[in-house]
């Protein structure tokens, strides 16, 4: 397929955009986000791996819609962290939100969590070298026997036909999901043009040797995994 938008270096550590960070936050789509969120974390394990006794953690929580969901469900040891923490979710008492960095040493207590969760983020992180960092941060972090469970894209022959038509056919993105996916895949671009065609090293990483597969289940436009660390 033709090349997707030219590629640019990756930046450890890049920061969303503040038109991502607007466009993301678009009420109607949160709410679609919500609605669909008790299935995600059900294909992930919830109900059948994990009950609501367990502390969850939330890496690369945004602004908190998991956190709230799993909370509507009756978790209550829930905490979450991000590089943008908006201000109403660092005042939420229902749950622990600080601003760091997945890929850097975080304040979060060893073998402190039963589950980490990391849901449409990987690809944020760009490459499989940070990838790696938040594998071996999520082990350390981990309980024995405790649980990482992700959702994004795989660099499949669908997405990349996807975010083809996303990048270059913008007039015929008329539905207002179609608008507003076109603006987020646009000012994605930076983070997936070079998370996609690496993908075979990220699922490498991913399948890191110290954990075991629980879960591996794929769909047209992502992958869910989950997997666990011995107990």
């Amino acid at each position: 397929m033709q090349e997707l938008h030219p590629e640019v270096e990756p930046t450890p550590g890049r920061m969303e955009s503040e038109a991502w960070l607007q466009t993301y936050a678009d009420d109607i789509q949160s709410r679609r986000r919500r609605r669909m969120m008790p299935r995600k974390l059900r294909l992930l394990g919830l109900g059948t791996l994990v009950d609501q006794k367990a502390a969850v953690l939330d890496l690369c929580c945004g602004h908190g819609e998991t956190l709230d969901v799993l909370h509507e469900m009756g978790f209550r040891d829930l905490s979450g962290v991000d590089i943008h923490i908006p201000e109403q979710l660092s005042r939420d008492t229902r749950f622990t939100a600080y601003k760091d960095d997945a890929c850097e040493p975080m304040s979060v207590p060893s073998e402190s969590k039963d589950w980490i969760l990391v849901l449409h983020a990987l690809h944020h992180l760009e490459t499989p070298e940070r990838i790696q960092l938040l594998m071996d941060h999520a082990y350390r972090i981990l309980k024995p026997g405790g649980l990482i469970s992700f959702i994004d894209f795989p660099n499949s022959p669908q997405i990349r036909a996807a975010f083809w038509f996303f990048l270059h056919c913008k007039p015929l993105l008329v539905t207002p999901y179609l608008k507003w996916f076109g603006a987020i895949v646009n000012e994605e671009w930076p983070f997936l043009q070079y998370y996609l065609p690496r993908f075979p090293r990220v699922w490498k990483v991913l399948h890191d040797p110290r954990f075991t597969t629980e879960i591996e289940h794929h769909e047209l436009f992502y992958f869910y995994l989950t997997r666990r660390k011995p107990r």
